[in-house]
């Protein structure tokens, strides 16, 4: 999924914090 996510949005700049954001999200509900 994310790496739909990050190939989806490769060539947005604009959208590069959002995946981050969008994966730290993940990360965190995956550990938590």
């Amino acid at each position: 999924i994310i790496t739909k996510i990050s190939q989806a949005y490769a060539g947005r700049a604009s959208a590069t914090p959002v995946v981050n954001f969008l994966i730290s999200m993940l990360s965190l509900g995956i550990e938590g």
